[in-house]
């Protein structure tokens, strides 16, 4: 499983770093909606192949949020600081999990680092929120049954 992931995360840190390259200042060529679905299909994938990650994903999810919706905490560091802080995700945290949720912030880590020295906070909050939203989405209240997530179509190649 470890190593499923492992293969997932470089991949998605591969494809930020393809599209966040060059991209700099309020130039950068990747949208909300692409984070969004790119965390979104993440997600979804990696809870689907290990559904043992959830909880934690789902802990660290309104902390991402919180983030997202103030000013102070927008960078990488200050989020993971703030689920790192968390009480529910610190006792919910597995290597695995840590690791799907790497994935899950590579493609906004990316697009950060895409601004360098001229980050702008109101320019990232809203790649935050598309994190947010991409996670809350790949997450649901009413999760599927275990059996029917592994029906899942991914329109991706096998």
């Amino acid at each position: 499983m470890r190593k499923h992931l492992s293969i997932i995360t470089a991949a998605l840190a591969l494809a930020a770093s393809l599209f966040t390259t060059g991209c700099t200042g309020p130039n950068s060529q990747i949208s909300t909606a692409l984070v969004q679905q790119g965390v979104f299909t993440f997600a979804s994938y990696a809870v689907a192949k290990n559904p043992t990650i959830k909880p934690y994903l789902a802990a660290a999810t309104p902390v991402i949020c919180s983030a997202a919706t103030g000013t102070n905490g927008l960078s990488p560091e200050a989020v993971v600081a703030a689920i790192e802080a968390s009480p529910i995700a610190s006792q919910l945290k597995t290597p695995e999990a840590m690791l799907a949720l790497n994935g899950v912030m590579m493609l906004y880590i990316g697009i950060w680092d895409s601004y360098g020295t001229s980050v702008n906070l109101t320019t990232m909050q809203p790649y935050l929120l598309a994190t947010c939203n991409g996670l809350t989405a790949a997450l649901p209240a009413n999760p599927v049954s275990s059996k029917a997530s592994k029906k899942i179509n991914w329109p991706l190649v096998r």
